[in-house]
């Protein structure tokens, strides 16, 4: 109801009223323009406060989350006004969202590379620069650090390699500037020059702390060649646990001696971080098939693990060794527990499993499951075109979705195909989920179905999977709090394996925040598990489907700010723009890439034990200090 109520007294106040409300000043006009804002309305309002300096700065942030081009002008003067900081944030919101604003904003964002604004320049120009600002970030002296990540930014969104120039960055004195180039070499795509690659790995095998998590994605996306095995296996001795799962991952080689396999299991059995059941799936792949010592070595875990987490952990090393066996191995064990076991199994044509005809006869039961989460990852490992294509029919629209991105990837070009995949994106998109019509979408367009004039030229669905120009649709605000309530300031998540404490940022986030508090302290939360465990990446929940499909009927608002996402960054799950519902992530290392693209609106400020331990199906139990004080 008070959504409802906000979203009338936004859409029917005259214009008159609103400047009244933006004129009186203080935490009333701050809260109008924050209001403005998740509706996406008021644009020239926004702009007139541009130039009051108490609201400058979030009417900066208002206009860069409604993203109109209209606003680019008045916030290009504001680049030399008190709230110049937001403005060049806001900028690059713009530029992203509008292409064709790209050339004029870099040329602007140049000129602030000798100021106090640089380190947001360079950040705006992460997102929005083109060859210009890597050419640009490679002869920069004064910040080189932020400089090279936004070039490495750039390299991974224009599809350009690292040329010669970022080898001999990795012998820089400076860590940062190390750790900058090899982001570049992990971020870009696989494929280029495998000499200069060849010794950049070389070189960052034999590092530690924050360069050796970069390094870990270098090695997990491009392979280890021979010459650097030796730098590799001193790595894994010293690797933390978000290092040792890339590593793992990325030295599938049989030359790889099996006595630092054993190792390395053993020292999970002797209680090392358990990061997720890849792990252990990673290790058990390293060594031949159905090996007992390893199989052996990672169910032996600490005894204080709760015995259907030593269950759940021993189903996917057997996913990824005997991937025939899956049946009788999940004999006993739950639903939960047998998907996540498949999940945890390689995927078609990866690792070293059974030939194709015989995968598919082991994976046949399970595409009949009750249980969605489980089709779901049978589809993703069978590569028969004609169960797949059944699987189109499902009642459940997530595993219709994942088969039409399965056909996609099996069949090729099919504008027959296309044209099946074409009526499930409809009916998706005709229900409201979007999510699943973005899916059909992009894999009918992939099959080659004509998608122009054939879809409603609306819809988040539509233009994300068409490539229209995307503009943020008017969304009702998030309830304002009552008066004299403060909003929580840190949550206590209490799950199986340990707390978590998360500082909250209701300055940058203030609408998020107070959703996800509402629903926390609503206890909605609690018995829920976290769906998605990625090493060196994302824990992910608050999914009450419990495969990442599920959330709530409506939507809020992003609340893109300039918030970095490091090590343990808080931020706001989406399917796309202005998706967020009740789905949440905290990232295990720093990806600077999520920037300005999800709500980041908190931090781990306790409990990074924690945060390492948790596996795909922990439970959350309660979420202690989220209601309003």
């Amino acid at each position: 109801m008070l959504t409802l109520l906000a979203t009338v007294i936004v859409q029917a106040s005259p214009e008159a009223l609103w400047r009244a409300r933006l004129e009186g000043g203080g935490d009333a006009a701050v809260d109008a323009v924050r209001q403005l804002a998740d509706a996406r309305a008021g644009v020239p309002l926004l702009i007139e406060a541009l130039d009051r300096p108490p609201l400058a700065a979030e009417a900066a942030l208002a206009l860069g989350r409604i993203e109109d081009p209209s606003a680019l002008p008045k916030l290009l003067e504001a680049l030399d006004g008190p709230a110049a900081h937001q403005a060049v944030f806001a900028v690059g919101q713009l530029a992203v969202a509008n292409p064709e604003l790209a050339l004029q904003v870099e040329a602007r964002l140049f000129r602030l590379l000798d100021g106090p604004l640089v380190l947001a320049a360079w950040q705006a120009l992460g997102r929005v620069g083109g060859e210009a600002t890597i050419s640009a970030a490679l002869a920069e002296d004064a910040v080189r650090p932020k400089a090279l990540v936004a070039a490495a930014l750039c390299l991974a969104r224009l599809g350009q390699a690292p040329d010669a120039r970022w080898v001999a960055l990795l012998d820089d004195r400076d860590a940062e500037v190390r750790a900058a180039a090899l982001y570049a070499w992990a971020r870009t795509a696989p494929g280029v020059d495998l000499a200069p690659i060849a010794l950049a790995r070389g070189r960052a095998l034999s590092l530690g702390g924050a360069e050796l998590v970069i390094a870990a994605r270098v090695v997990r996306r491009h392979g280890v060649p021979p010459a650097v095995r030796a730098h590799a296996v001193a790595a894994l001795q010293t690797a933390g646990p978000h290092e040792a799962v890339a590593l793992v991952e990325g030295l599938r080689d049989p030359a790889v001696s099996r006595n630092v396999v054993l190792s390395f299991a053993r020292r999970v059995a002797a209680g090392a971080p358990l990061v997720s059941p890849d792990f252990h799936a990673a290790l058990a792949a390293l060594a031949s098939p159905a090996d007992p010592e390893v199989l052996e070595a990672l169910a032996a875990l600490p005894a204080g693990t709760p015995p259907e987490r030593r269950r759940r952990d021993a189903l996917v090393c057997a996913a990824a060794t005997q991937p025939e066996t899956l049946d009788a191995a999940c004999a006993g064990a739950s639903r939960v527990e047998r998907a996540v076991a498949l999940m945890g199994a390689p995927a078609a044509g990866q690792g070293e499993l059974p030939e194709a005809t015989r995968r598919d006869a082991v994976v046949a039961p399970w595409l009949r499951d009750p249980l969605p989460t489980r089709r779901m990852a049978a589809l993703e490992h069978t590569s028969d075109l004609a169960v797949v294509r059944g699987a189109l029919a499902d009642s459940d629209r997530p595993v219709v979705a994942t088969a039409c991105t399965r056909l996609a990837e099996l069949a090729g070009n099919s504008p027959e195909l296309g044209e099946v995949v074409l009526g499930r994106a409809l009916e998706a998109l005709a229900a409201g989920d979007d999510e699943a019509a973005i899916d059909c979408l992009k894999a009918a367009k992939a099959l080659g179905a004509l998608l122009k004039d054939r879809v409603p030229p609306s819809g988040l669905a539509v233009s994300r999977a068409a490539g229209l120009p995307l503009r943020s649709p008017p969304l009702p605000p998030a309830p304002r709090p009552a008066p004299g309530s403060a909003a929580p300031k840190e949550w206590v998540v209490e799950t199986e394996v340990g707390d978590l404490t998360l500082r909250l940022d209701s300055e940058a986030a203030p609408s998020t925040v107070r959703h996800l508090s509402a629903l926390a302290c609503a206890g909605r939360y609690a018995g829920l598990r976290f769906h998605r465990v990625v090493p060196d990446f994302v824990v992910q929940t608050g999914d009450p489907r419990g495969d990442g499909w599920g959330g709530l009927s409506a939507t809020i608002p992003c609340e893109n700010n300039d918030r970095p996402f490091t090590s343990g960054a808080v931020g706001m799950a989406l399917a796309g723009k202005d998706t967020g519902a009740s789905q949440w992530f905290i990232t295990h290392t720093a990806h600077p890439h999520l920037g300005g693209t999800y709500t980041n609106f908190g931090a781990v400020v306790d409990g990074f034990a924690t945060l390492d331990r948790l596996a795909v199906g922990d439970a959350i139990l309660r979420i202690r200090g989220a209601c309003p004080r």
